[in-house]
């Protein structure tokens, strides 16, 4: 009888089962160097491995083969020793493969295992329920893949969707970011070429000053050399010296102003660039409570002063709190009776309060963009 059970039993497995088993206990079939249940004669050969696994040579192989099966599987294990009751309500409530249930109890060390497998056998076939639970078990087995299936598909989908919006989101930013880096390069072209201009016309008005200058002088020495046959030319000459004397230093006051508007525009310019590159001023933030995370140094939108506990009443911690622009308090990692002291210190600075690292780290983000 229980050889015909064992048949039964390596009847139901796969192929891929049949030649594991034939691994495992060393079976050999002659005329095939290789037993790959992937190759097309596989079948010839599969019934020839079952017949050798039934022979009473193998019969301990088998046994020990089946044990192995449910090593580090106590939920199988404790199966041997049940009532026939208790085996027959696991094969109809938890959906166990019979063959399963079958090979664990022949595989037993206690004979009175081998008996319930027997009369558990017979009266499953006799009700035609032998097959068929074998079946169910491969159906519900099915089944449950595919609902796995189903979800992992729609778990990547709703993944594939999420990308997207990112994708959307994040194209959209550097749309605006280039658009913002094109008008800025605009703006400096355009400043450089005012600069120039104005440099180019301070030093012409310059050069026919210093002309002008020249030719004074040289008028100057030649009224000097007739001063003495022509007082009244020369007295004539001296107020038109004085008068262009007068002009000069009008044109020096305009040169001077040229000047100094050339160098303002410099400084403005520099003073653009600086900023262009710098971006806007940091947030001056202090924070009570540690986080402990040096992932918060890479938002450099905030400059970050952290007291720890009551510190913000010692010398130093007043100090930090007077300079600073807000107070965020981390009341996930300081206690109320703390957070109350704090809230009656700073009552008249912008606060905010966290209550975890998430919300905290969330908040930095969104003042980065």
């Amino acid at each position: 009888m229980e050889k015909e059970i064992w048949k039964w039993i390596l009847d139901t497995f796969p192929d891929d089962g049949i030649a594991n088993i034939a691994d495992n206990m060393m079976i050999k079939i002659k005329g095939f160097r290789q037993l790959n249940p992937q190759q097309a004669n596989f079948k010839m050969v599969r019934n020839r491995i079952i017949k050798e696994a039934l022979n009473q040579k193998n019969s301990k192989k088998l046994y020990y083969f089946f044990d192995s099966l449910i090593e580090d599987r106590p939920e199988i294990e404790s199966l041997r020793g049940k009532s026939i009751e208790e085996l027959l309500q696991v094969l109809e409530e938890e959906g166990l493969y019979p063959s399963i249930l079958l090979g664990v109890l022949l595989s037993s060390e206690d004979e009175e295992d081998h008996g319930k497998a027997q009369q558990i056998y017979i009266k499953l076939k006799e009700e035609e329920k032998l097959d068929l639970l074998e079946k169910q078990v491969d159906e519900k087995l099915a089944n449950e893949e595919e609902v796995d299936e189903q979800e992992i598909l729609e778990q990547l989908q709703k993944g594939l969707k999420t990308a997207l919006k990112e994708i959307e989101r994040l194209e959209k930013k550097l749309k605006k970011l280039e658009q913002k880096n094109e008008e800025l390069k605009t703006k400096e072209a355009s400043s450089q070429t005012s600069l120039k201009n104005e440099r180019k016309e301070w030093k012409t008005e310059k050069k026919a000053f210093q002309q002008e200058i020249h030719s004074l002088k040289a008028e100057i020495g030649t009224v000097r050399n007739d001063s003495k046959t022509a007082s009244a030319e020369k007295e004539e000459l001296n107020k038109k010296l004085t008068k262009q004397t007068e002009t000069m230093k009008l044109k020096d006051e305009e040169i001077n102003r040229l000047h100094a508007r050339v160098v303002k525009l410099e400084t403005d310019l520099e003073n653009q660039n600086n900023q262009e590159k710098s971006g806007s001023d940091k947030i001056k933030v202090t924070m009570i409570g540690d986080p402990y995370s040096s992932r918060l140094q890479k938002y450099d939108k905030f400059e970050l002063t952290i007291l720890k506990g009551s510190e913000f009443q010692e010398e130093e911690g007043q100090t930090v709190l007077d300079h600073a622009d807000q107070v965020w308090l981390l009341t996930y990692k300081i206690p109320r009776s703390v957070q109350k002291r704090v809230k009656s210190v700073v009552k008249n600075k912008q606060t905010k309060e966290f209550a975890t690292f998430a919300d905290l780290e969330d908040h930095m983000l969104k003042g980065m963009i």
